[in-house]
């Protein structure tokens, strides 16, 4: 874990950017990681909601959870890093298996429509291992639809959708 933190401690020492680790630290900062443009804005946890622009403030909940995550197993460690200044929020889940995820959230600030959450998963080992990624769920959207994209030798490959 120290090892992908290393590069922010530069940044934590300038007041650019948090760490919060799971379970907290003694002396971190309890900051909420937290994403947004101006038109829209998520909480960087499990269940969250997206929220867009109403009046001044990003204010109005719209029912959707759009954050993929990872079903931990008893032995991991985690960290998430809000970095203040290029607006990303990156998130470092190590497992007792060997293998870690890390995964970077931002709102794009010139496309103001586009969330990204970009996941990349690494196994140092040459143990096979399966790695669940569950969406959530929309209990209140009945129309909703997942699409799979995988990139394969440089290609995008989107499977047909599962509703």
């Amino acid at each position: 874990m120290n090892e992908r933190l290393g590069a922010f401690y530069l940044d934590i020492g300038e007041y650019n950017a948090n760490i919060l680790h799971n379970p907290p630290k003694e002396g971190e900062h309890h900051y909420l990681p937290y994403i947004g443009n101006g038109v829209f804005g998520i909480p960087i946890s499990s269940e969250a909601l997206i929220y867009i622009k109403r009046g001044r403030a990003l204010s109005l909940p719209v029912q959707w959870q759009p954050l993929i995550s990872h079903q931990k197993s008893n032995f991991y460690r985690e960290a998430t890093v809000t970095h203040f200044r290029n607006g990303i929020v990156y998130r470092y889940q190590c497992f007792r298996e060997g293998y870690y995820i890390e995964f970077q959230y931002y709102a794009h600030r010139i496309f103001d429509a586009i969330l990204v959450q970009d996941i990349k998963i690494t196994n140092p080992f040459s143990l096979p291992q399966n790695v669940l990624l569950k969406p959530q769920m929309s209990t209140h959207w009945s129309n909703y639809r997942i699409e799979a994209i995988k990139y394969l030798f440089n290609f995008i490959y989107i499977s047909d959708s599962m509703e």
